[in-house]
């Protein structure tokens, strides 16, 4: 089974079962408690009913705690935080129950104690437990990609997580690996099955990407099947991604070569190049983009060009250009236009100054007939 990374952030799964924790550090000592309550139910009938609510009130509280019997408290239930699990007490009590046989009262020790804790001796849940439960052996974010959607939402559907909540998401190591946005990432993201179980893009991206990330970099992402099975979420971009020249594009050469590369494997080019990124320096020769996609809505902005001067283009290279374009005019129409060319060889006679004096092309015929070669 391929590995990828579990992208489910551990703080979000402890939180998502309703609020605090119902150990020590809710401010209810269960162990202390342990005889007055026969059952979890008891307080927490939510857990195995879905019409019920899962926190106690505080009228059950104040039958033992009137100020006469034992202290008065006031507690009002928390409200629930935002998430991404896909839990629901009832379903787990459920599929004990179906499992096993079994009270679901001891089903709630297996998630809220550790490992043979004795009765009511309550922890938060622990995710190796969960584990445990699901049969997964490796660790969090080691486990199978369709691990990620046994216990995670997909992001769009996590409607409650903010921006802010996203952008805290962890990254795996797998992320931090050099080759990981150029050979890694694309690999990790393909259709698995599982099972009967089938995903268009690998649960791992799904857990913490939407569509909208990939557009930080995907020119060509609505011809990427993987990328258009990412359901659509603005909230994905709160997870930066830069996009960034690869190692083979620094080299002093490139510039010289590219043309040549781009030839052999142009759909590798138009992962990150629209048509204007090479009509920004290839003005005269647009053919060369045909291959490529034009901006526009659904893909990403791409590569943003600046377009320099070659070095050899020194302050005095206007003076001896001509017989340069002669020798190689190729070269020269990589990146000018003809019209580039005409705003100085064939200028507009009314507009500014030019070589020509004042009332010139009324005399210009007699002029162009006895000095031919400088009209030329």
């Amino acid at each position: 089974m391929r590995l990828g990374p579990l992208l489910g952030l551990l703080a979000l799964a402890l939180t998502s079962f309703g609020g605090r924790a119902f150990g020590q550090s809710a401010g209810f000592d269960h162990w202390k408690h342990r005889k007055v309550f026969a059952s979890c139910q008891f307080c927490h009938a939510g857990a195995a009913a879905a019409d019920q609510p899962l926190w106690p009130s505080i009228a059950g509280c104040k039958n033992c705690h009137d100020g006469t019997v034992e202290k008065a408290i006031e507690w009002s239930a928390p409200a629930p935080k935002p998430g991404n699990l896909r839990f629901t007490h009832g379903e787990h009590a459920q599929a004990y129950i179906k499992k096993t046989g079994g009270d679901t009262t001891l089903a709630c020790m297996r998630c809220h104690g550790e490992k043979d804790a004795p009765w009511m001796q309550v922890a938060r849940p622990v995710i190796t437990q969960c584990f445990d439960c699901h049969g997964i052996e490796l660790a969090h974010r080691e486990a199978p990609d369709t691990a990620c959607a046994t216990c995670h939402l997909p992001l769009p559907q996590a409607t409650d997580l903010s921006r802010e909540q996203i952008a805290r998401f962890p990254k795996p190591a797998s992320h931090e690996a050099a080759d990981f946005m150029v050979k890694g990432h694309g690999r990790l993201a393909q259709p698995v099955t599982a099972g009967e179980r089938s995903f268009a893009v690998a649960p791992s991206c799904a857990t913490c990407h939407a569509r909208e990330f990939c557009l930080q970099c995907h020119v060509n992402a609505p011809e990427v099947p993987v990328i258009q099975a990412l359901a659509p979420d603005p909230r994905s971009t709160a997870i930066v991604a830069e996009l960034k020249p690869p190692a083979s594009h620094k080299g002093g050469r490139f510039l010289n070569t590219h043309g040549g590369q781009s030839r052999l494997e142009p759909a590798l080019c138009a992962t990150c190049h629209t048509q204007e990124s090479c009509a920004t320096c290839h003005r005269g020769a647009v053919v060369v983009a045909q291959a490529l996609h034009a901006a526009g809505p659904g893909r990403a902005p791409g590569a943003q060009i600046d377009r320099g001067q070659p070095t050899w283009h020194t302050p005095r290279f206007v003076d001896h250009h001509g017989p340069v374009a002669s020798a190689n005019p190729n070269t020269c129409n990589a990146c000018h236009a003809r019209s580039e060319c005409l705003d100085c060889h064939r200028p507009n006679p009314g507009a500014g100054e030019t070589f020509h004096p004042a009332g010139f092309l009324a005399r210009h015929p007699a002029a162009a007939y006895s000095r031919q070669k400088d009209c030329s």
